[in-house]
């Protein structure tokens, strides 16, 4: 099902039977859409979660961070109650930095600060040349392959190369509400997403942060994305107290 919600686009995948009354908000990363939930939102759906998951690309053509955190900060109002919000790749950064929400979790957040110059969706000559000259980056097949983990490049949409800059200017941390608790989960083969940046990263927000080994960046497509987010979803409950988020008696639960 799909409605448009804040001046989205978005998927909306009900729960199988339904458990919680909190919903989930899932923000994607760039380049991918919404579709890099696809699998994650049907095995939540299948624990008891509906998932709302905006389609934000039109707001990465604006190419500010400030204008990004505003279209998710409107869409997360326009839910009428404060969802539990889950992001990757720079749906990660946004989660984490986002209110009103009663918890956070970012998945694979991508490096900010001076080192995201270096990241792999701005390496290459024409990646350079496009940021040179103000233009859309397109990925190279090998971010594709190390970083999307294969997608048809046709269906990617060019990324403004000002978010070169806007990811370098970013201060993490600021502005985001300290009562928020916060997960940040990634892999230490990320090549997005450096061990020492995620340690700073949990520090300044708080935030409690799981590593697995030898993990890629793009964690819900691999080998380990079932196993990913079962630990989130029991670190969700265990945040929020299943007392606060069941609708009704589950028995099933009481087994987390």
């Amino acid at each position: 099902m799909t409605q448009t919600i804040a001046g989205l686009q978005t998927k909306i995948v009900v729960a199988e039977r339904e458990k919680f009354a909190a919903p989930l908000v899932l923000l994607h990363g760039f380049w991918m859409g919404p579709r890099a939930w696809a699998h994650a939102a049907g095995y939540l759906a299948h624990r008891g979660w509906t998932s709302y998951v905006p389609d934000l690309r039109p707001c990465w053509r604006i190419a500010r961070w400030s204008a990004a955190m505003s279209t998710a900060r409107e869409f997360v109002c326009a839910l009428g109650s404060r969802p539990i919000v889950l992001g990757q790749d720079f749906g990660a950064l946004l989660a984490l930095h986002l209110s009103p929400v009663r918890l956070a979790v970012g998945i694979a957040p991508l490096q900010a600060g001076r080192g995201a110059t270096s990241l792999p969706h701005f390496r290459g000559l024409r990646a350079r040349l496009a940021s040179r000259l103000g233009r859309a980056i397109r990925p190279t097949q090998r971010c594709i392959d190390e970083v999307l983990v294969g997608p048809d490049p046709d269906s990617l949409l060019p990324l403004p190369a000002r978010w070169r800059l806007e990811l370098a200017q970013l201060q993490v941390g600021a502005g985001a509400p300290p009562e928020v608790p916060r997960l940040v989960a990634a892999g230490t083969a990320d090549p997005c997403t450096p061990q020492r940046f995620l340690e700073t990263l949990a520090r300044e927000l708080g935030a409690t942060l799981i590593l697995y080994p030898g993990a890629p960046h793009a964690l819900l497509n691999g080998a380990q994305w079932l196993a990913i987010l079962d630990d989130v979803h029991r670190w969700i409950v265990h945040q929020v107290g299943e007392e606060l988020m069941l609708l009704r008696g589950d028995e099933d639960l009481r087994e987390e």
